[in-house]
């Protein structure tokens, strides 16, 4: 963007998809002594783009936050979040809301997997270890810890490994004055530009 301000990604996209159809092209001739030879064409002058509409802002940082491998210069990528935000953030998530329901929108930054092992009841052999996880979030507020119990996890963990942002509903525990987020149920939120 920066090297020619003139034009805006959308005109440089039709431009790269002009170059495509025309740049590759290759001619046979034939040289001095009769053998056939492939020779290039000589390189095209680059076509004047048509007056396509400017993306908006948003758009222009979504194009920037893909580019770039999910790094927005422009702020935070829950910005990129189509669906009407809840009301909570990760900065409301506080000690002295426990016990309350809570839905918050967030992007998974990182998550560390662990087994459970469930108690026995009395007479009885514990089950097998189940997978459940401790799961990362961030908004344009702060940081989110969350709490997958192995239902919610075999349920909704696949949705982590998407990458994008996440609808959670929980319920806000506190521990040492420390709040976390019991995950009950999650969804994807579409992103885009």
């Amino acid at each position: 963007d920066a090297l020619a301000p003139g034009r805006h990604r959308g005109q440089w996209q039709w431009l790269a998809a002009a170059a495509g159809l025309d740049g590759g092209r290759r001619v046979a001739d034939e040289d001095d002594d009769g053998a056939l030879r492939i020779v290039p064409l000589e390189p095209l002058a680059d076509p004047e783009p048509p007056a396509l509409p400017a993306p908006t802002p948003r758009q222009a940082a979504w194009d920037q936050f893909r580019a770039l491998g999910g790094i927005s210069p422009a702020g935070h990528p829950i910005w990129f979040c189509r669906d009407p935000r809840p009301p909570l953030r990760a900065r409301d998530l506080t000690a002295d809301r426990a016990g309350q329901p809570a839905v918050i929108t967030a992007w998974p930054i990182t998550r560390k997997e662990v087994d459970a092992h469930p108690k026995a009841a009395p007479g009885r052999t514990a089950g097998p270890p189940e997978p459940m996880a401790f799961v990362t979030l961030e908004d344009e507020t702060g940081l989110v810890e969350t709490v997958w119990f192995p239902a919610a996890w075999r349920r909704y963990g696949p949705l982590v490994e998407q990458g994008g942002p996440l609808r959670l509903t929980g319920t806000i525990e506190a521990e040492h004055g420390f709040a976390t987020l019991t995950v009950d149920h999650a969804e994807p939120v579409e992103a885009g530009g």
